[in-house]
């Protein structure tokens, strides 16, 4: 990997769990008693992810590395996991803490503490609950971008349908990859195979997304939406 030049301005990667962190096939989907049990164990800390094929330790690291190149980028979680609310499904008899379960579901607290430190100290929030991923994703970028960031970001996911309209600046299926490092750098998406999450090559994809926005922001371009509603 080359150096990259540093960036004048903070940029925001937008971060999916399941089917990156882990593969698909390890996240907890159920709403189920047993499941909802486990999230709250997890919340509450007595329950290891990784002891469920969960926040796999070595993805993990892949991410971290490639941030540790892009000191400029905040981490914003995107996925279903920063919104959890299951504990209604507990056995009512269970002495709960709600104040507690509150403040760590919404603070993030409780997957920092499941991360690896390199990771978890670059996490700063979440998107909104409401709409869309993609209409989560734009909210939450806008109102970092009033608030000293730039307005262009990347996205980590797996699912394209959570990005309709935008073509993938790296997309892959199985050993079959598309590259397309032409698109706008206003909102750049970096599509992982769920079946495997993050490997060694969707990594270098991602580090060349960090490059191509953190680029386009070094050089003042305006996004395609400033540029669209001038006069």
């Amino acid at each position: 990997m080359t150096a990259h030049l540093p960036c004048s301005t903070r940029l925001v990667l937008f971060l999916d769990i399941d089917g990156v962190l882990h593969s698909e096939d390890a996240q907890l989907a159920g709403i189920d008693y047993v499941t909802e049990a486990l999230r709250v164990g997890m919340v509450r800390g007595q329950v290891n992810p990784t002891a469920l094929g969960l926040l796999c330790p070595h993805r993990q690291q892949l991410l971290a590395d490639i941030l540790a190149r892009h000191e400029h980028v905040d981490v914003v979680l995107s996925s279903s996991w920063r919104h959890w609310e299951g504990f209604h499904y507990l056995d009512p008899n269970d002495m709960r803490d709600e104040l507690f379960e509150r403040r760590h579901v919404q603070s993030l607290d409780w997957i920092k503490r499941w991360m690896i430190p390199e990771l978890a100290h670059r996490l700063i929030g979440k998107t909104p609950p409401n709409g869309s991923r993609l209409q989560q994703v734009r909210i939450a970028a806008d109102a970092l971008s009033r608030n000293g960031y730039s307005p262009y970001w990347v996205a980590l996911d797996d699912q394209a349908s959570h990005f309709p309209g935008i073509a993938p600046f790296y997309q892959e299926n199985g050993h079959e990859r598309v590259n397309n490092p032409n698109v706008a750098p206003e909102e750049i998406v970096v599509l992982v195979d769920g079946r495997f999450g993050l490997r060694e090559v969707s990594a270098l994809a991602l580090d060349r997304a960090l490059a191509h926005a953190s680029q386009a922001a070094n050089q003042h371009i305006p996004p395609l939406s400033a540029i669209g509603a001038g006069g």
